[in-house]
């Protein structure tokens, strides 16, 4: 680092030497280690992509069934018996198949948390009043 004027002026990651050290992950995943790593703690967290990606399969499954449902009541109340596969059946079906797989993924990412090693980070913030200036001075420090 180079200090020009109280300014530190940072060189790009493409000039760092091959063998320099990387920066530590602030996450590891529970399962690439056997306990946590010092600076670390466990947490559990809940898998999101599960959770969204079911939710949202459960929740157009669902529309896709109750059009097909509504499809199906107007043909028959406007209409005298079809036959089969002209009142809606495609969405009923399809939906059905769509919330089959949904409720899967959203009960297992909301059952089963994973395990994760955050780094512990500490922020501190001090704050004291100038009796000359008559303003508030600040500084936030965050310890890594």
């Amino acid at each position: 680092m180079v200090a020009t004027l109280g300014l530190a002026v940072a060189s790009p990651a493409w000039a760092k030497e091959p063998g320099a050290q990387r920066k530590q992950r602030d996450l590891i995943g529970g399962e690439e280690t056997r306990g946590a790593p010092p600076g670390f703690h466990a947490e559990q967290r809940p898998r999101y992509g599960l959770i969204i990606g079911g939710a949202a399969t459960v929740g157009v499954g669902g529309l896709m069934v109750l059009t097909g449902l509504r499809q199906r009541a107007e043909l028959a109340a406007n209409t005298t018996p079809q036959a089969p596969g002209s009142g809606g059946e495609f969405f009923i079906l399809f939906g059905g198949a769509a919330m089959v797989v949904g409720v899967p993924l959203l009960a297992y990412g909301l059952l089963s948390p994973r395990d994760v090693y955050v780094r512990d980070s500490v922020a501190t913030l001090s704050l004291g009043i100038s009796a000359t200036r008559g303003g508030a001075l600040g500084r936030m420090a965050f310890a890594f």
